[in-house]
């Protein structure tokens, strides 16, 4: 069975009262067909916690009718109740258990390369997404030896400003560039000018980037000058809270940051792994050899750099390289499905005068 996304823009404008036993209803128009349906509500923009006594999904007949017999109770967990934390939510889902066999394959490869088990490893793993195959990881890794593991993606965070009077919320990442303009009926982009066959959301952005954009954008500048000056500005973590709970711990061997995986590594490594980005989807050639050569800044000689990409999200297969830092270059240790895709490239790279 395959799962595909349907989606509908979220209600996560500001309500100007609270609800309390009220229903809300929210019409979603998916785009594509199926037998199944799965939900995921989240409190990503909520200031308080949110708790529901039941959920319903139903087919709309007309209006506020639906198809007779069609309302059918939602479980979570099993239970018809769900309670949300206040921005409890995460913008960006990567699924559990992605990288399994890629995992066990170097944790196997690990017992022979670093046999000195009284020293802890040091694993980064860049562009993350939302950490928790970072996670998955450390967890794999520490019943065979002690090891430690950081986590970092460019987008750690997303800034969510509402402008006062309005019922827009502009999302705004880490460097102050929007993103998107969103409510209850739209999502257009802040960057991106929208296809022409979509010529009612073109007029809405067009309409939002003058008159709510502006206003947006200079509210973040007070926000990011002086924090916590305005009460328009929410922050959003994009790590998974299982990730930052991890982190938090005063004994953790786990972090995790904000990080360009197009800058040095800022960490001595023993691994470093990079999946689904180190590629010509992501990065022109021009620039590709010059990533790799910044992913390898600080990795130990003989140390692991681990590249590769997801060919099927739904079986999990991947296709990655291990290379080993030798000298001022790499050579290849060992591969999965064909290796990485740009072994060649990683090859021909030199790595004289990059610190180890």
């Amino acid at each position: 069975q395959q799962w595909f996304s349907a989606w509908g823009s979220s209600q996560w404008y500001p309500i100007a009262t609270s609800l309390s036993s009220h229903s809300v209803r929210m019409v979603v128009r998916p785009t594509i067909s199926g037998n199944a349906v799965r939900v995921r509500i989240e409190n990503t923009a909520g200031r308080n916690g949110v708790a529901f006594s039941a959920a319903y999904i139903g087919q709309v007949q007309s209006g506020a009718t639906l198809i007779p017999r069609s309302n059918t109770p939602l479980t979570f967990g099993g239970s018809p109740r769900l309670t949300l934390a206040a921005g409890e939510g995460v913008y960006k889902i990567t699924r559990p258990g992605r990288f399994v066999a890629l995992d066990e394959r170097l944790v196997e490869d690990c017992r022979t390369r670093f046999p000195d088990r009284s020293h802890p490893l040091v694993i980064h793993d860049m562009a993350a997404s939302n950490g928790i195959t970072s996670l998955e990881l450390l967890e794999r890794m520490q019943p065979d030896r002690p090891a430690m593991v950081h986590a970092s993606d460019y987008f750690d965070r997303l800034y969510l400003v509402t402008p006062s009077g309005s019922n827009w919320t502009v999302t705004i990442d880490a460097t102050g560039r929007p993103l998107q303009m969103s409510n209850h009926r739209f999502v257009v982009s802040a960057y991106r000018q929208e296809p022409l066959r979509y010529a009612l959301n073109r007029l809405v952005q067009s309409w939002a980037r003058s008159k709510i954009l502006p206003a947006a954008v200079e509210i973040f500048r007070c926000h990011a000058s002086s924090p916590g000056s305005t009460d328009a500005v929410r922050s959003v973590r994009l790590f998974h809270r299982r990730c930052l709970a991890a982190a938090d711990r005063p004994d953790s061997r786990f972090t995790v940051s904000r990080h360009d995986a197009c800058t040095p590594n800022p960490f001595a490594c023993d691994i470093v792994r990079v999946m689904n980005f180190l590629t010509r989807g992501h990065l022109p050639l021009a620039r590709l050899s010059e990533a790799i050569r910044l992913a390898c800044h600080q990795l130990r000689p003989g140390g692991v750099l681990l590249l590769g990409r997801t060919i099927d999200e739904e079986d999990g297969r991947i296709r990655a390289t291990a290379f080993v830092r030798q000298g001022d270059g790499l050579a290849v240790a060992w591969t999965m499905n064909d290796g990485y895709e740009e072994t060649e490239t990683a090859l021909q790279t030199s790595l004289a005068g990059v610190p180890a």
